[in-house]
């Protein structure tokens, strides 16, 4: 076993190391955005959740992974869901089936996110900012 310590070292010394971890640091704030969400929500972070989910859907539908993008659509239903009663009460809440919903759907995601291709995920994000910019130019201007 080694300790934490150790562990660093490695980490120093072995470059594959050191690029598996920086690569979880996405994985982890994704779960870690997900579960805040449920305590403290705010519309920037739903915004940002959002956004990354609707990535995350695109690069696993491009690699056929039908079974992770269950759980994302799931976890945007229920973020639609907090926007909608925003716009209906006026009370950006999230409610105890939403909650439960993203809290189940964290882990899951955060796992998938570590088995999306780098192309496909590069190309979905590509995807979704097209989208968003189509979106934008399609509003009225004031």
């Amino acid at each position: 076993m080694t300790s934490p310590r150790s562990t660093t070292h490695l980490q120093r010394r072995d470059p594959k190391l050191r690029s598996h971890a920086a690569a979880r640091q996405p994985t982890i704030a994704l779960d870690a955005d997900l579960i805040s969400f449920t305590h403290a929500p705010s519309p920037h972070v739903c915004i940002r959740l959002c956004r990354a989910l609707a990535v995350m859907e695109v690069a696993l539908d491009l690699q056929g992974m039908r079974d992770p993008l269950l759980h994302v659509r799931s976890a945007q239903l229920a973020l639609v869901a907090v926007m909608e009663r925003r716009d209906r009460i006026g009370v950006f809440a999230v409610s105890e089936l939403d909650a439960l919903t993203l809290r189940a759907a964290a882990p899951l995601i955060a796992e998938a996110f570590g088995r999306i291709r780098l192309g496909a995920f590069f190309l979905a994000n590509a995807i979704v900012t097209d989208a968003e910019e189509r979106a934008r130019d399609a509003l009225p201007s004031a």
